[in-house]
């Protein structure tokens, strides 16, 4: 099966400084949940099927990533997630999961994340800086 890398850069919005990467990524990325599958579970969404569907498979992928290039100047890190390139109706799990968020609550507590989440790289896609470094 292929997959498809992403790689996501998250900043800070908040005005908490974070020393260290781990601190950074419970706090900032995961809002102060230990774990994907716990951030996911209060996912306050209108129940809408695909998502409660995808959604343990999503948190059990991106449980999975791995963190890089921690600057604590600019309380950013990026994100590396491998996802399947097909979902069981031949959607990619990724699109499917951005797809679902688009749907929860902008006012609930998944969606109030204290950080700006830029895209730099997608499958084969060319990054937001130009560089195209293909489908793994």
């Amino acid at each position: 099966m292929a997959v498809f890398t992403v790689v996501d850069k998250f900043t800070s919005s908040s005005s908490d400084d974070y020393n260290n990467d781990s601190d950074f990524i419970q706090n900032i990325v995961l809002g102060g949940h230990t774990s994907y599958a716990s951030l996911m579970d209060i996912a306050d969404s209108d129940m809408v099927y695909a998502w409660m569907a995808i959604k343990d498979s999503c948190a059990a992928i991106l449980q999975s990533s791995t963190y890089s290039n921690f600057s604590q100047s600019d309380q950013s890190i990026l994100r590396s997630t491998d996802w399947p390139a097909e979902h069981d109706r031949d959607e990619s799990y990724v699109m499917n999961y951005r797809e679902q968020l688009n749907k929860l609550n902008a006012d609930g507590t998944f969606r109030q994340t204290p950080y700006v989440r830029r895209v730099i790289r997608y499958g084969p896609h060319p990054d937001s800086d130009g560089n195209n470094w293909g489908e793994t």
